[in-house]
């Protein structure tokens, strides 16, 4: 349940990201249909400090609109390193009705917004998908394991220990903690194969508990590699 919360967070928050990066599509797809071309001049370069304590650099632009009103403004994008240079000429698109909602005309001035949405929607939501459909699959596995599988006893050979996490991509992450994972090996009469079964991870170490013992695996009969490993005669580990 705690593994389907995560992947429910994850989800929403994505969804979250996804619905404003719509409503932020529709606002610059208006905003380019009402709009004005026109020539600037980056009058000045803005520093600021990032949370990060960087110097940032904003372009502070000024142009003419075509009511012949000088207006003044400064882009919503920052960086470490500036593009723009005092008096440089600059492409500028501003808002009919209002010439002081105005930006550089390129794409990436006026999508970057959108695009890091976009980006970051996508990832939360996918990450959050995955995770859940990863959880109600093993959820699954367990009740069909229990309902219909054959029950064995297998010999635990050892616990192994990691404090990495695989991820999408097939790396590995370190969690600043460990998990542990119970490793058990069973000989199948029937074809004279051993199989190894590997556990859930736990937040602790369950060695002293298992060392030299059998634990109960559920066992697909006609395939052995699906395979549900009972922890549930293990202490609880303590919340």
């Amino acid at each position: 349940m705690k593994k389907i919360l995560f992947g429910v967070i994850f989800f929403l928050i994505g969804a979250g990201l996804l619905v404003g990066d719509f409503y932020m599509i529709k606002s610059t797809t208006a905003f380019l249909s009402d709009s004005e071309k026109i020539e600037g001049v980056v009058t000045n370069i803005i520093s600021s400090r990032s949370s990060d304590g960087d110097i940032m650099y904003s372009p502070e632009v000024t142009f003419t609109d075509a009511s012949n009103k000088n207006v003044t403004f400064k882009s919503n994008i920052s960086s470490t390193v500036s593009g723009y240079t005092v008096g440089e000429k600059v492409p500028v698109i501003y808002n009919k009705s209002n010439s002081q909602n105005a930006k550089i005309n390129t794409f990436f001035q006026i999508w970057f917004g959108v695009i890091i949405m976009s980006i970051l929607g996508v990832i939360f939501f996918l990450v959050g998908l995955g995770i859940i459909i990863s959880a109600i699959r093993v959820a699954a596995l367990k009740k069909k394991m229990l309902m219909s599988g054959t029950k064995i006893s297998a010999k635990v050979i050892s616990v192994e220990s990691n404090s990495s996490t695989q991820i999408s991509t097939g790396e590995y992450k370190n969690t600043g903690r460990n998990s542990y994972q119970i490793v058990a090996q069973w000989l199948n009469p029937s074809d004279n194969q051993m199989y190894v079964f590997r556990s859930d991870n736990l937040n602790y170490n369950p060695e002293s508990f298992t060392a030299g013992k059998d634990i109960i695996v559920y066992i697909d009969q006609s395939n052995p590699k699906r395979y549900y490993m009972d922890l549930s005669s293990l202490p609880q580990a303590a919340n």
